[in-house]
């Protein structure tokens, strides 16, 4: 029953992209109340959590259509460490990189040794925007309005 909630929400997720921005909330709000929020955090690769560090554009961070969000946050995670050249810095991205849990979804190629190797690397791995785990998206408080 909750995949068939999750498979549904999911489905309802995507075509809000689509949307006017007023019928994108009103949509949002609708996914959100439809799936538990135990299920929103389950998928292929297990439990996924919005663990990790967050970073704050501060000010107006413009998008392609010509908005802009304010003080856009983005949840990110680290593993292994930066040298002093400061030139060691392995960015993971992912088509969808809805969560920033590298560890969980590509585990086996990252650690000592490996091709995302933590001994050579300080490896990052960001969320995209609009990401259910903790980077600025629909369900976000608008630090203008207070509203989400």
């Amino acid at each position: 029953m909750a995949t068939v909630r999750l498979s549904k929400a999911l489905a309802m997720r995507a075509s809000i992209g689509s949307l006017s921005a007023p019928c994108a909330r009103v949509a949002a709000r609708e996914v959100a109340a439809a799936t538990p929020a135990t299920d929103m955090m389950r998928d292929e690769y297990g439990d996924m959590d919005s663990s990790g560090e967050t970073y704050t554009f501060l000010g107006d961070f413009p998008l392609e259509s010509g908005g802009a969000l304010r003080d856009a946050e983005v949840r990110y995670r680290t593993w292994g460490t930066m040298n002093a050249a400061k030139n060691n810095i392995l960015v993971v991205c992912h088509a969808l990189t809805g969560n920033a849990s590298l560890d969980t979804w590509w585990g086996g190629l990252l650690g000592p040794g490996k091709a995302f190797d933590t001994n050579k690397y300080l490896v990052v791995c960001a969320n995209v925007l609009g990401s259910c785990y903790g980077t600025t998206g629909p369900t976000s408080v608008n630090p203008l309005t207070g509203e989400k």
